[in-house]
């Protein structure tokens, strides 16, 4: 196997095939969904009072290609500070 063999093979599959998994993914969904959640809630229990907990899912968005909503999460995030629980937006195929 030559060097440019392995680079071709390694950007068809990426490494464990997980590229090759998200590109499939990417590909069949057509519509994505961005929201905000949280990734904490309070709990004095825990360490500096804070437990990992996915909190509900609040839509900002819906219907939007892969690059619409990579951008509109991304420059979500870019304008507001995630607070103590961490909000931050994301996006998941509908």
């Amino acid at each position: 196997m030559t060097p440019d063999d392995a680079k071709e093979r390694i950007e068809r599959t990426g490494r464990g095939g997980t590229m090759s998994r998200r590109i499939s993914e990417r590909d069949e969904c057509r519509h994505y969904r961005v929201f905000t959640r949280t990734w904490w809630k309070r709990n004095p229990a825990w360490p500096n009072g804070k437990e990992p907990c996915p909190g509900r899912q609040r839509t900002l968005a819906k219907n939007l290609s892969y690059d619409e909503a990579q951008r509109m999460a991304r420059a979500w995030n870019a304008a507001h500070t995630p607070g103590p629980l961490s909000r931050k937006a994301e996006f998941t195929c509908q």
